[in-house]
């Protein structure tokens, strides 16, 4: 039973402070898209240990600010914020990618369309060091390609007195839905809007598998009480081992000068008052909650002040 009860909240494994960012920043982009604008802001935030962005991996949450900023039109502020991420401190081409978008999509709030889509492709590309192979249509490039329908309803009027109106067109009005045929170094991915390299059907019925997958998964994790704390608490449920040995002794003196003697090696030693309190359930299947609770002593057996808190 103890086994199974071993919650330990305080222990929790925690990602490093590499990994962190980016876990927090791919978190932010989805609150961004599902309109939690200051919550995506708090975890940006968060990520960011409060601190302005930097360096990589704060590059990776540069991009919910932004968008959070854009979209209240505080244009001064996104581009400030811009201009103290420091690109050239990092040769992560997942960072600068990062913010060559972000710039784009500012270039874009800002009025300046054709710069914006320049930075979406040639620029972009030749940042993150492709730009010999990739970003714009010459000989000797790879052939990457894509057909936009502008004749959808979003996408009209067309206004052709000025010729560079077609950036701002694709920029403020196209959606990825317009995009019609795809090609990838000179393979075509899609045509008429029909994927050619994958099959539709068999993905929508994978995608209905691990759905359900992932819905028995999280309904075996709230069958009883404890495993509900596990999963609304942020517990992480973990296996503990231990060998406890216990005798009745007449004083422990003749123990403790054991433990003072060579006879026994003390790797760790700690001395602390251990309180448990257990709860059981009307359902027995629920088994039983443990709630511990230890003091630490000083060697003079006084509490120290510091306690840890187990369930």
């Amino acid at each position: 039973m103890a086994d199974d009860l071993a919650v330990l909240p305080q222990q929790r494994v925690h990602p490093t402070e590499a990994v962190l960012p980016v876990v927090l920043g791919q978190l932010a982009d989805v609150l961004v898209y599902l309109g939690e604008w200051g919550e995506a802001e708090a975890r940006c935030l968060e990520a960011s240990g409060g601190q302005e962005l930097a360096d990589f991996p704060h590059l990776l949450i540069l991009g919910p600010r932004e968008r959070i900023l854009i979209a209240r039109g505080e244009l001064e502020r996104a581009r400030e914020l811009l201009d103290q991420a420091d690109l050239g401190r990092s040769t992560d081409r997942q960072s600068q990618a990062a913010y060559l978008l972000m710039e784009a999509a500012l270039l874009g709030a800002e009025g300046r369309s054709r710069e914006a889509l320049a930075m979406a492709t040639r620029i972009g590309a030749r940042a993150v060091h492709l730009g010999g192979i990739t970003g714009s249509i010459e000989p000797g490039k790879r052939a990457d390609l894509i057909v936009v329908d502008l004749d959808q309803a979003h996408n009209v009027p067309r206004f052709a007195r000025d010729p560079g109106a077609v950036y701002s067109q694709l920029v403020y009005a196209a959606k990825s839905t317009d995009v019609v045929d795809v090609i990838c170094n000179g393979r075509w991915l899609m045509r008429d809007r029909a994927l050619l390299t994958l099959d539709e059907d068999e993905l929508r019925e994978a995608a209905r598998e691990q759905a359900k997958r992932v819905d028995l998964f999280l309904t075996s994790r709230e069958v009883n009480v404890l495993q509900k704390l596990v999963a609304v608490g942020g517990a992480v449920e973990q296996e503990s081992f231990e060998v406890q040995v216990k005798a009745r002794i007449a004083a422990e003196t003749a123990a403790l000068a054991v433990l003072a003697s060579k006879q026994v090696t003390v790797v760790r030693s700690s001395h602390y008052h251990q309180y448990d309190t257990y709860w059981s359930f009307d359902d027995p299947e629920q088994g039983w909650l443990r709630f511990r609770e230890d003091e630490f002593l000083d060697k003079d057996g006084n509490v120290t002040g510091g306690s840890v808190q187990q369930q």
